[in-house]
């Protein structure tokens, strides 16, 4: 399930932001620094960007989510997550000890001086300069600027069909099934390890360590989303129905909490039961979130 992003109407799509010792091209998501050249994801581009564009200014939570996640509804742990990364990657680079200063119950505000220019007309005005001066050495600095900005240009395109060819990793934390009986305990174990047997058959589909989960027992979504960088959830609880057992396999939103796909079935405590379960369960969230299932 992919985020519906709000389109970035107040940067013109030549824009580049220039603060501290970095330049931002927000319409690409590439970032150049002293010689580096990395890039960030759509969400936390569209958030810095919204820092910059308040230029020094404090943007409250409030304004990010409007300008971000426009008529959504998004957790506050979303826009936290995002700050986090951006100050970790941006950090890794930049010799600014301060990007970002958070003030408390207020909002966000980027620190160093931001100069906001176009690109072409930077690239055009450096040409004309050099000509005008009839200088050879001038000609050559124009050169080799537009040298540089072609092998960026193609250094993004390459990064661009990387990317698109090595599908990103999806991370899962599969809770524990919830059995409401302690005599259900075993049926719970089984139907666990089953599950743990399809999620490792599904390509680019990792799920979390079983000690991951000590501390995040109460409040699961926000807990694995902050602390795992966990993009979903997948949890289930068994409860009995007569003579049958009741079993609920869902797979839920770690961002917003939001149950995206669940499939009850009523079951004996029958191992090939179990097993067909979790496989048409696991086939329909490889379905969902557009991965291959090696089976």
């Amino acid at each position: 399930m992919t985020d519906t992003l709000v389109t970035m109407s107040k940067t013109p799509e030549n824009s580049v932001f220039r603060s501290s010792d970095l330049t931002i091209h927000p319409h690409t998501g590439q970032i150049e620094v002293r010689g580096k050249v990395f890039s960030l994801g759509l969400v936390n581009m569209q958030v810095l960007v919204t820092l910059l564009e308040y230029g020094g200014e404090v943007a409250s939570r409030a304004d990010i989510f409007d300008h971000v996640w426009k008529n959504q509804t998004v957790s506050d742990d979303a826009l936290t997550r995002c700050i986090s990364e951006i100050r970790t990657q941006l950090g890794k680079y930049s010799s600014c000890s301060v990007l970002i200063e958070t003030l408390p119950k207020r909002g966000y505000r980027w620190v160093p001086e931001v100069f906001r220019e176009s690109a072409t007309a930077k690239i055009a005005s450096s040409a004309g300069t050099g000509l005008l001066q009839g200088g050879w050495k001038q000609v050559a600095i124009v050169a080799a600027v537009g040298v540089a900005s072609l092998l960026l240009f193609t250094m993004g395109v390459l990064w661009l069909i990387g990317s698109s060819l090595q599908p990103e990793l999806v991370r899962v934390a599969l809770i524990p099934v919830y059995a409401r009986q302690p005599d259900q305990d075993s049926m719970a174990a089984d139907l666990d390890d089953i599950l743990r047997d399809h999620l490792l058959a599904t390509k680019n589909l990792r799920f979390f360590a079983r000690n991951t989960f000590k501390d995040g027992r109460q409040n699961p979504s926000p807990y694995f989303s902050r602390e795992f960088n966990a993009q979903w959830i997948i949890e289930g609880n068994i409860r009995q129905k007569q003579n049958k057992f009741r079993v609920s396999l869902s797979l839920v939103d770690a961002k917003t909490a939001l149950v995206v796909y669940t499939l009850t079935q009523e079951l004996d405590n029958d191992l090939p039961q179990l097993e067909k379960m979790s496989s048409s369960f696991v086939t329909k969230i490889a379905q969902v979130l557009r991965l291959d299932s090696v089976e």
